[in-house]
């Protein structure tokens, strides 16, 4: 699903995505399993050349994907507060 949402983004701004902001504040629980599929769909942005950012993570989403290894694929100075941050 998130494939052809960034495909139609790209298609709408005629050029290759730079970046992306995940809000992630309507997230309210996770499994290790949906926290595999999020950190693998981090993991092709960047391969991509696309820098991935998150914000609003609630802490005990914070700590699954961070036990997860989502801070291995983008890095903590990607990891924000607010979206203000």
């Amino acid at each position: 699903f998130y494939r052809e949402v960034l495909q139609k983004l790209e298609i709408r701004s005629r050029r290759p995505l730079q970046a992306i902001i995940l809000d992630c504040s309507n997230i309210s629980d996770i499994d290790t399993s949906a926290a595999h599929i999020f950190i693998e769909m981090c993991s092709e942005l960047k391969e991509r050349g696309i820098i991935v950012s998150v914000v609003k993570l609630r802490p005990n989403i914070k700590k699954i994907l961070f036990q997860c290894g989502l801070l291995d694929v983008i890095g903590p100075t990607n990891v924000f507060a607010k979206r203000h941050d």
